[in-house]
């Protein structure tokens, strides 16, 4: 297995996990990691479809982020909110899940390991971790499983068993 293939199983795993995890959480979107406290299911998606928008979009291709109207929402500096007017549903969060996560595998298959090592566009001393187009991509899978255990415990609090035992 080369490199980019294993970035590629990554992204894919990462997707398959989540996606479950989301899906299970659509009757119950604002499920808060803590009653009343901390992050629920519709707040972390979105979040997770700016950042690989940011990632893939603006880091690796050098274009705007295609989900820019939505950063004001779920940027990683706001607050989770409930759904406030004007806010994707999360029907629509789920699908753009999908799409920009088809799109950074579309990406990848254009690439050779060699091309991991180029610098990213937005490469810059604040932003250290993504100064490669490898690490842009590595970032984008694990940044989504980690996310991911949010919701995993937005399940626990509402009271569900455990989705993968």
């Amino acid at each position: 297995m080369n490199a980019t293939e294993s970035i590629q199983l990554a992204l894919q795993h990462s997707k398959n996990f989540s996606e479950a995890l989301f899906k299970d959480m659509a009757d119950q979107p604002f499920a808060r990691t803590r009653p009343g406290v901390g992050q629920h299911a519709y707040w972390l998606l979105g979040h997770i479809v700016v950042s690989e928008s940011f990632l893939l979009d603006q880091s690796l291709l050098g274009k705007p982020n295609r989900y820019e109207s939505w950063l004001q929402y779920f940027d990683f500096r706001t607050a989770s909110k409930d759904q406030i007017d004007g806010a994707p549903s999360y029907e629509d969060l789920i699908e753009a899940m999908g799409s920009i996560r088809q799109s950074t595998m579309d990406h990848l298959d254009t690439l050779s390991d060699g091309d991991l090592d180029k610098p990213c566009c937005e490469a810059s001393e604040n932003r250290p971790t993504f100064q490669s187009v490898g690490d842009c991509l590595n970032t984008i899978s694990w940044h989504m499983v980690f996310h991911t255990g949010q919701v995993a415990s937005a399940r626990a609090a509402a009271g569900r068993d455990p989705l993968f035992a």
